[in-house]
């Protein structure tokens, strides 16, 4: 039941960080922390 709780919050992080990209029209970033 953990386990499964903790891939739909994963879930659900990845699906409101997808909508916000489509929202705004930007691409998938993997250098969002700048050094």
């Amino acid at each position: 039941r953990c386990a499964k709780v903790a891939l739909v919050a994963c879930m659900r992080v990845l699906i409101v960080r997808l909508n916000a990209m489509v929202r705004d029209g930007t691409c998938w970033r993997t250098d969002t922390v700048q050094q």
